[in-house]
Formats: C-alpha cells, structure tokens, sequence
C-alpha cells in the first residue's frame, strides 16, 4: 500500500473517530438536558403497532372519480388556532377532537376562522373517555380516540373545557 493510501485510510478513520465522538457526544447531552431539564410538553399518543395492526390502513373509494380530485386543496382556512396542551399527554384527544373534528365541522357549515376558533371541540372530553386512571398522564390509541367521536360524539370546548379532573 503507497504512503498516498495510507494517509487517506488514516484520514478516513481520524473522520470516523472525530463522527462517532460528536455522536456521542449530543447524545450524553440529549439525556442530560432531559433528566436536569424537564420538558413542557410530553406526548399522549400510543404508537404501539399491536394496537394498530388491525387497523384498516386506507378506505375504498366508493363514489366518485380520481381524475375530477383537483390537484391541491388547502384545510387552512377551517384550522382551529393553535392550542396548548400543557404538560398533560391528551394529544390524541386534541388530535381528534380539537383538530379532525373541528375540521370537518367546519368544513361542513363553511365556518370562517374565527368562528372555527369559538366552536372547537373538547380535547378533554375524548380523552377523558379513554384514559385508565385519574389524571392526564398516560397517553391513549389514536383509535380509542376515533372510537369515542364515533360512540359518543363530543362536546365543545365551551361546554367541556380543557380540564383533565373531569
């Protein structure tokens, strides 16, 4: 092997070495900064796959034609302003009741913004439906969630406001 190699085999594992210490690196720092600095916000939704592996994966299209879909659509105008969660892990109730269902609410009456934003659904309601124990602190399936629009309905936020003691 010439001195050309040589240095370049040397180069590729001063690189490699120079990679996997920065890895590490961040990743001691990833865990330290979550241990001495808790997070705000935590997550709720349940990403098990045994929970999902009987889930209908996509729907059959069961009237209309492909070629008449336009090419884009925006949701933007019946999105509900961003809302916080807290440190609550309720984001499958917000998913499907704050978001999808106020969505296709507001879809359906053609709500302009605002008043999109003054009949949002309770995220609490879903949640606190699906959820084993008292408090917010586990997270629920997304189908859970679905289940109970479809079993329950739900309320509005106004009705049944963020509020996981209920």
């Amino acid at each position: 092997m010439g001195l050309l190699s040589a240095l370049t085999m040397r180069r590729k594992e001063i690189l490699y070495l120079s990679v996997n210490n920065f890895l590490r690196t961040c990743l001691l720092i990833l865990i330290l900064s979550t241990s001495l600095f808790p997070q705000e916000f935590t997550t709720g939704i349940l990403l098990d796959e045994e929970l999902y592996k009987d889930a209908k994966k996509s729907a059959v299209l069961t009237r209309g034609d492909l070629q008449l879909l336009p090419s884009e659509y925006s949701l933007a105008k019946y999105i509900p302003a961003p809302a916080h969660q807290g440190s609550f892990s309720t984001c499958a109730g917000w998913a499907v009741a704050y978001y999808a269902r106020t969505i296709l609410e507001a879809i359906k009456y053609d709500w302009e913004s605002d008043f999109t934003n003054l009949n949002t659904f309770s995220p609490s309601f879903v949640y606190n439906k699906i959820r084993a124990d008292t408090g917010c602190g586990r997270g629920v399936s997304l189908l859970d969630a679905v289940k109970v629009l479809k079993d329950h309905g739900s309320l509005k936020m106004s009705l049944f406001g963020y509020d996981c003691s209920r």
